[in-house]
């Protein structure tokens, strides 16, 4: 790694991070793991989850003024009719889609951890890593991999 720590605190609070010293830390501590490109790896997913958690409001109304009626907005329609709070639903479908992340998060750290129902559970077969690019357009990896992502998400939690 070519840049010092102030660089990379540096680099980690343009990408928002609430914490970039302990990330930095752990990005200077580990020779193996990228936590600077794992943080920018998992830095859209949370953004997307926060649509959950800080625009519930905004969500639930474009599903209920969309020109056409889907399962969803029949569904968002009774909970709001039930007596739902548009916080509690934003507060559901963040759950939801934590989990459903986490289980592709986990699926990418784990390749072979869902393939009990192969011969050898898929040891023998092809596997993957995520690792860091050091120049993406020459395609050159730094050896570094991106690990733990399913420990590290989500970045931040609805309360």
């Amino acid at each position: 790694m070519n840049k010092s720590k102030d660089e990379i605190i540096q680099d980690f609070r343009s990408l928002g991070c609430e914490e970039p010293e302990r990330w930095t830390e752990s990005e200077f501590s580990d020779d193996e793991c990228a936590q600077l490109a794992a943080y920018r790896f998992l830095r859209p997913l949370q953004s997307s989850l926060d649509i959950y958690s800080q625009q519930y409001q905004t969500w639930i109304q474009n599903i209920e003024s969309s020109n056409h009626q889907n399962k969803l907005s029949r569904i968002l329609k009774k909970m709001i009719e039930a007596g739902i709070k548009p916080k509690e639903i934003g507060y559901f479908a963040y759950q939801i889609a934590s989990q459903a992340y986490n289980e592709v998060l986990n699926r990418i750290e784990d390749p072979t951890g869902g393939d009990f129902d192969l011969n050898h559970q898929g040891k023998v077969l092809p596997s993957w890593v995520l690792m860091e690019l050091k120049d993406e357009e020459e395609r050159e990896f730094t050896g570094r991999i991106i690990a733990g992502l399913n420990e590290q998400f989500p970045l931040r939690h609805m309360e």
